[in-house]
């Protein structure tokens, strides 16, 4: 699959060659979630296909009908992995949002909550204050203001940031944790359970003091130059360390860590596959007598890297595992994609709710941050005490001793 990153700005050929992959053959439509909850032809791949093809070469403008249909792609791409004729559609969107098809409300907000995920301080604050989130119904007429709000609902408690363990013990090597931007803080939580199962597993634990983001939010929305300095960013804070390996527990950024961990000298490795690698077989875990719920996030389950999750999860003892279904695609989360199309996103993860609700799990599992503060805020306003928690921490517990 192209990078997004590597189609440059200027050139509308190389976004009319991409359109021209596509056949028109609608088979992609009944896995788009947009489309699925709007019905619109402009909603679909195949109608945003043809969008960006008219405005690369010039027969439309960027008008707001036109934007806000581009705006409302999840970028999920669920798409690509049905086209028959592999189109690469993810790189057409991108592209296009980054010759400018963006309604300017939408790339407001996008903007606004990049700036604000890059203040691990903002963060904080904002999880001190998640109570505010049920003032959100006072903003109805602020659309993406209340659903910024209504978020708040999902964020965790504050949690210690994780620290560097380099024990003499330590017998394979060391890693690096990537806490990225906005899990720095939302997922502190899931970064301590890390460093505590690999430390376990015989690794030095670097944890970084820089901030650092990979760039995947800024790629998402089309702001292909700020991503890049981002992940410029991100290359010089790995390569400060003593690591080998750069470790990644969020899967909306693990393409993007990947890369600023080549640009640096390093391998990288999901977190769920490298303990899935170095866990003995004969390690025993101890019982968890818990009923889960997981959702394989889309950044997750297209790239198939659920397999090292799904086969950790079926070794601890006594844990009841309930993966969702298939559809819908995308609990509407999709990077800011809930502020930058509340209406959809809240569709979205209302079938994602009732799925759980019927399940009646004791906890739900999820490998992306994003999804896991959409999915808390939406259990929260319905009045149900479910956590949302990544994977890695009910490994941890099955490790302790």
């Amino acid at each position: 699959m192209t990078h997004a990153l590597d189609l440059p700005v200027e050139p509308a050929r190389r976004i009319v060659e991409l359109a021209d992959q596509c056949v028109k053959c609608g088979l992609c439509l009944p896995h788009c979630p947009s489309y699925r909850v709007r019905g619109e032809e402009g909603e679909s791949p195949r109608g945003r296909i043809a969008y960006a093809k008219a405005l690369a070469t010039g027969m439309i403008g960027t008008e707001g009908a036109i934007a806000a249909h581009l705006d409302g792609c999840l970028a999920c791409g669920a798409c690509e992995i049905v086209c028959p004729s592999k189109v690469s559609y993810l790189p057409l969107v991108i592209a296009s949002r980054a010759r400018g098809a963006r309604t300017k409300a939408a790339a407001r907000a996008a903007r606004a909550l990049r700036t604000f995920a890059r203040s691990r301080l903002v963060w904080r604050l904002l999880q001190r204050a998640r109570g505010l989130g049920r003032l959100a119904p006072m903003l109805r007429r602020w659309p993406r203001a209340a659903a910024a709000l209504a978020s708040l609902r999902g964020l965790p408690e504050p949690h210690a940031t994780p620290r560097s363990r380099r024990s003499i013990a330590a017998s394979r090597g060391s890693v690096v944790l990537f806490r990225g931007c906005v899990a720095s803080a939302v997922d502190a939580d899931t970064h301590e359970a890390a460093a505590r199962v690999l430390a376990t597993l015989g690794y030095e634990i670097v944890v970084p003091d820089l901030p650092h983001c990979c760039g995947a939010l800024a790629a998402h929305a089309g702001a292909v130059v700020e991503s890049a300095q981002d992940a410029a960013r991100a290359r010089d804070v790995l390569a400060r360390t003593d690591a080998t390996i750069v470790v990644s527990s969020a899967s909306g950024c693990a393409r993007h860590v990947r890369e600023a961990a080549a640009a640096a000298g390093l391998s990288a490795s999901d977190v769920l596959e490298l303990i899935a690698r170095e866990l003995d077989s004969g390690f025993k875990l101890r019982p968890v007598a818990r009923r889960v719920a997981l959702l394989l996030p889309c950044t997750q389950r297209d790239a198939g890297g659920d397999v090292a999750l799904r086969s950790l999860l079926a070794r601890i003892p006594a844990l009841e595992l309930h993966v969702l279904p298939l559809q819908p695609r995308c609990c509407g989360a999709a990077g800011t994609y809930f502020v930058e199309q509340p209406e959809v996103a809240r569709a979205l993860r209302d079938e994602r709710l009732d799925q759980i609700a019927a399940l009646a799990p004791d906890l739900v599992l999820t490998t992306n941050v994003g999804c896991r503060i959409h999915l808390q805020a939406g259990l929260r306003a319905r009045g149900m005490s479910l956590a949302v928690a990544h994977p890695v921490t009910l490994i941890a517990e099955a490790m302790r001793p």
